[in-house]
């Protein structure tokens, strides 16, 4: 099992207890067409900044693979409960984590369901990390919806 699994299974054992995350089960309806930011490669090592969370919700959209990575940054200006979707058309198998705001994943979401969610509540100010990857060998294109509640 590769050092990526292992760490991804990790923080699944730690992080399943979370209120708040889950899957949330298929509709069958493609995700919309995203309306902020589209994923801009290279952001697998150098996270893509999405600018500081407020009021509304963003939207980001992209396409992943086993051999793809994105990672994006996103400024919480306030103490916020963090939405986070993923959704996705296919049937691959995507994930996404979220880190502290010291950059450590600490929150994986990997239920298998489209879309994944989680609700991460009572998040300090500072950025925020959010990566997006797949189990899956085949491209999926995806939308990654990011905001307070």
């Amino acid at each position: 099992m590769s050092g990526r699994r292992l760490l991804a299974l990790g923080l699944v054992l730690g992080a399943g207890w979370l209120a708040g995350c889950s899957g949330g089960g298929d509709d069958g309806v493609s995700p919309p067409p995203p309306t902020d930011y589209v994923d801009a490669e290279p952001n697998d090592f150098t996270a893509q900044s999405i600018g500081a969370l407020d009021s509304t919700d963003i939207t980001v959209g992209g396409t992943t693979s086993d051999a793809d990575v994105d990672l994006y940054r996103i400024n919480l200006t306030a103490a916020t409960a963090l939405f986070v979707q993923l959704d996705w058309s296919g049937g691959q198998d995507l994930e996404f984590a979220v880190s502290d705001d010291q950059g450590v994943f600490v929150t994986l979401v990997d239920t298998g369901a489209n879309p994944e969610i989680c609700t991460l509540p009572g998040l300090g100010p500072g950025d925020r990390l959010i990566r997006v990857d797949s189990r899956s060998s085949s491209p999926a294109s995806y939308v990654l919806t990011i905001g307070p509640r």
